[in-house]
């Protein structure tokens, strides 16, 4: 079985658990917990202590950042990737949610509309038969 992201759907280099059974990047849940405090998944409440490590078998060890060594270039590349991972999760969160509010506007739309409709036919049938009693 292959562990992934809840967010990027890649297998974590540091996987993380939270309170919810998500596994989630450690570096890109904890971006996401410092700027929302919310579960991306969920959007309940969530904080670093509602975290926990998921032991592996393998382990990865840090390299020193230089800027302008190969590494320094990876880290930073690693870093945007994972801010687009992140801003592309939240527009397609956004964008369904836009999806839901939009059909229920047009269905409410369309019964409001033929609401109107059938009043006024009622309304001109109702003036139709007044002047017929009337004459």
């Amino acid at each position: 079985m292959v562990v992934v992201c809840s967010i990027s759907g890649y297998p974590p280099e540091e996987p993380v658990i939270s309170k919810d059974g998500y596994i989630f990047e450690k570096r890109l849940i904890e971006r996401v917990i410092s700027e929302t405090g919310l579960c991306p998944i969920t959007n309940s409440p969530l904080s670093f202590e509602d975290l926990r490590p998921v032991h592996s078998s393998t382990t990865n060890t840090a390299v020193p950042v230089d800027s302008s060594s190969l590494p320094g270039l990876m880290e930073m590349f690693q870093k945007e990737w994972d801010r687009l991972l992140i801003e592309s999760y939240d527009v397609k969160a956004q964008l369904g949610a836009a999806k839901e509010e939009l059909a229920k506007l047009v269905y409410e739309n369309e019964a409001a509309v033929r609401t109107i409709a059938r009043l006024t036919r009622e309304r001109d049938q109702a003036l139709s038969e007044l002047g017929n009693q009337q004459q």
